[in-house]
């Protein structure tokens, strides 16, 4: 990333390539507007940076729904909030991010969220319900389906490149 700036509540990210600025206000709003630079730089920092645009964003959303259904215990009424429905929307980008908060936070209502995101559901019957043996279910899928988990569950994965699929 070229430049990631913190100030007044807001966050700026841009590109290396100069290509994409983002800027998400403490209200969450997300505005975005193209640039252009004089030379780019190498496609590999780039890539990073569209990565962390979307660590960016995913942390913005899963911190609002957080805080706007604390004290709601309808998993249903959760997972309809407008931020969860987002980060469905990332589609397979909010994957890596979401195995990460499984395993740095344990069990949560993110079952539902893997599951439409990825057509899968590797809970089975005799599991569904036990939040730990769920959360472990979905670990199991996530390295057959070629991601590296490198930390254990409820350990804190210091860098997002702890969780990567390797078949891209």
């Amino acid at each position: 990333m070229k430049t990631t700036s913190f100030e007044a509540g807001n966050i700026s990210a841009f590109s290396d390539h100069g290509d994409l600025v983002m800027r998400i206000s403490a209200n969450c709003t997300v505005q975005s507007q193209r640039i252009y630079m004089a030379a780019p730089t190498l496609p590999e920092a780039g890539h990073r940076a569209v990565g962390s645009i979307r660590a960016v964003r995913f942390a913005s959303l899963i911190q609002r729904w957080r805080r706007e259904t604390a004290f709601i215990s309808s998993v249903t009424k959760r997972s309809l909030h407008q931020s969860y429905q987002s980060i469905i929307e990332m589609g397979m980008d909010a994957v890596p991010f979401i195995l990460k908060d499984l395993i740095a936070n344990g069990p949560d209502d993110w079952f539902w969220a893997l599951s439409k995101i990825t057509g899968e559901n590797p809970i089975t019957e005799d599991i569904a319900g036990d939040m730990n043996k769920m959360t472990e279910a979905w670990l199991t899928w996530a390295r057959k389906a070629g991601y590296q988990i490198d930390c254990l569950p409820k350990r804190n994965c210091d860098s997002l490149d702890s969780i990567q699929q390797t078949t891209w």
